[in-house]
């Protein structure tokens, strides 16, 4: 787990740097926001190898390894606010390769009742182009860092 903190220190860094660029309240709400969402996914896939061997080693550890491929991408939500994280996907080599990303929509339904949090692996990290689900994949763990 030590070799996790170089980059994860280093993408929250830079991360922090690029909150402080000023380029107008209205440009800079939008650029910092593209620029640290870019940092996440760079963080994010700087950790990912050794993250996913942690949490296989985890699974084992509990008898509950998992016979497919396994990978760590970032989970990229959608809706009224935009955050950054990191899920565990598995299924078949083939699959698992064309995973880039896990998209995160949140909702409700029966006036709030209930609340939903769909993960669905993608085939790309630009939501904004279109996203195609990678069918005979899903998500087995979701990894937050703390800061």
């Amino acid at each position: 787990m030590e070799a996790l903190k170089k980059p994860v220190l280093t993408a929250f860094i830079v991360g922090a740097l690029v909150g402080g660029v000023g380029v107008g309240a209205f440009a800079e709400s939008i650029l910092q926001k593209v620029l640290v969402g870019g940092v996440g996914v760079i963080g994010v896939t700087a950790v990912a190898k050794p993250l996913n061997a942690a949490i296989n080693q985890l699974m084992l550890a509990r008898g509950l390894a998992n016979k497919d491929k396994t990978k760590v991408v970032p989970i990229l939500t959608l809706g009224s606010a935009q955050y950054i994280g990191a899920a565990q996907v598995s299924g078949p080599a083939g699959a698992i390769d064309a995973v880039k990303a896990v998209v995160a929509y949140k909702g409700s339904w029966n006036n709030g009742v209930w609340t939903i949090d769909a993960l669905v692996p993608v085939d790309t990290l630009n939501p904004v182009r279109g996203v195609k689900r990678v069918y005979g994949t899903g998500v087995d763990a979701i990894v937050n860092a703390k800061l």
